[in-house]
């Protein structure tokens, strides 16, 4: 009796049936960077728009060298040619409202020296001189607005034939973009899209109650990458910007990689495996791995721009919007301190914020604020205590102060029109207060008291363990992220 041969198994490691614990190693990224399937995802391609020149300069040439290891998905493709136009009106609206401001302000400077000269009955050379002056200084300013704004952001037609970024991507992307799914397949897509986002399972149900868009886009896009995975049998690379949590592992805020639960489904269906990395961590990467030369001003950026969108895109009111109001450079995002408010720490920021802005609306002189600052906030006896915590309507870009004077600024205006809009302080407050979208996100993966003993022992890069504190309090006064 013959007795058959016991099949071999293959043997098992400590990782074996546990991949998905296994941390993702260089060399990891770099097999993957170049004999993967690397999947840029939409924001990715769109921020192409939001970048500046050298940042889009360098993203551009690291698709380009890897081009033959990506691959979109057709949801990709179909969310990019829904929100480009949107993208490509951030940089026109900001350009064009900074020299629309800038005229507003060259009529009124010329309305002040009429204003002037009919006080003192000038007329003449000296007023045509001063005039002229005043009418160069502001076209040389504009000029140079114009100029900055070519160079560096990206202003270009809706027509597709006059867009370099289109032409840069068609060669690479030429070829490497997944079809759609089949008509008949649809309903049961969107069913299993419910179903999923309804019992949690990533990604996608953080995009449940989406406002805007499409709620099952994540899913769509991740199941399209799992068939092509599937097709080709080889590793997975996701570049994406996104941040929530029904993509990404955390740890103590830190995103550690993509999801478990993702890694393993992927494993299970593809018998392959997941790397995720952030734009800003790609650049990093594509030094040392890819040998391209690469600005460190270029990982800066790709991380601003990233954390600022994820920040901000629950809100109605878009972030073009405000930034068109607020002319906030590049380099000044995030770069502002704050004070304590006039109010106790139990009083509502809205309404305390609202009621200091209201007392810049008539453009006082600095004292006559300070003035009327106090009698509305007698707790606060000190001059130089009120000076100091108006300075939060500087931080926020609500108001100004030059010459001695203070004037709210075209986002003042609104926000004070709007009778204290509570989403137009918020953006302005993610956008402008130094550690403010890093302790949001940190906030998501800790408890209140976690946080604050972390805040209190490490505070973020510049900021003082009292001022981490205080940006968290705001935060949560503003409805930011939920106190406990």
């Amino acid at each position: 009796m013959t007795v058959p041969a016991r099949q071999s198994r293959p043997p098992r490691g400590l990782y074996h049936g546990y991949e998905e614990y296994k941390t993702a190693s260089a060399d990891d990224y770099g097999r993957v960077l170049t004999e993967g399937l690397v999947v840029p995802d939409t924001n990715t391609l769109l921020n192409l728009y939001r970048y500046n020149k050298r940042t889009r300069s360098d993203l551009m040439a690291i698709l380009a060298m890897i081009s033959n290891q990506l691959w979109i998905p057709h949801q990709v493709q179909h969310e990019f040619w829904q929100n480009r136009k949107n993208a490509l009106r951030d940089s026109k609206d900001i350009y064009t409202r900074t020299v629309d401001d800038l005229r507003s302000l060259q009529l009124k400077s010329i309305e002040a020296v009429n204003r002037w000269s009919n006080r003192l009955a000038l007329s003449g050379d000296n007023l045509d001189s001063i005039r002229d002056s005043l009418k160069r200084g502001f076209e040389q300013a504009i000029n140079k607005v114009d100029k900055l704004t070519r160079a560096e952001a990206f202003i270009a037609s809706e027509d597709t034939n006059d867009d370099p970024v289109l032409t840069a991507l068609e060669p690479i992307l030429h070829g490497r973009v997944g079809a759609a799914f089949d008509a008949s397949e649809i309903d049961s897509l969107l069913a299993e899209a419910e179903r999923r986002s309804r019992e949690k399972i990533p990604p996608g149900y953080e995009d449940r109650d989406k406002k805007n868009g499409f709620p099952a886009g994540d899913y769509f896009v991740w199941e399209q990458i799992i068939r092509e995975a599937e097709r080709r049998r080889i590793d997975v690379l996701i570049i994406t910007g996104d941040t929530k949590k029904d993509w990404w592992e955390e740890e103590n805020g830190q995103k550690k990689g993509p999801r478990l639960d993702l890694v393993r489904e992927l494993r299970k269906r593809a018998q392959t495996r997941l790397f995720m990395l952030r734009p800003e961590v790609l650049l990093q990467y594509a030094k040392t791995v890819l040998n391209v030369e690469v600005s460190d001003k270029s990982v800066e950026e790709a991380g601003r721009v990233d954390r600022l969108r994820a920040a901000l895109e629950w809100s109605s009111l878009s972030v073009r919007e405000v930034a068109a109001l607020d002319n906030l450079s590049d380099e000044a995002v995030g770069s502002f301190l704050l004070a304590k408010l006039p109010r106790d720490e139990n009083g509502d920021y809205l309404e305390t914020i609202f009621d200091m802005a209201q007392l810049a609306s008539s453009s006082p002189r600095l004292d006559a604020y300070l003035d009327a600052f106090q009698a509305r906030f007698p707790n606060i006896s000190l001059r130089s205590e009120a000076r100091r915590r108006m300075r939060n309507l500087e931080s926020l870009g609500l108001a100004s102060i030059a010459k001695n004077q203070v004037r709210l600024t075209p986002l003042g205006e609104r926000f004070v029109a709007d009778g204290g809009n509570l989403e137009l302080l918020k953006i302005s407050f993610l956008r402008r207060i130094a550690g403010a979208v890093g302790i949001r996100e940190m906030a998501q993966a800790n408890s209140r008291s976690e946080l604050r003993a972390r805040l209190r022992k490490a505070p973020p890069q510049g900021m003082s363990a009292t001022q981490a504190l205080l940006t968290l309090r705001w935060l949560e006064q503003l409805d930011l992220i939920v106190s406990s």
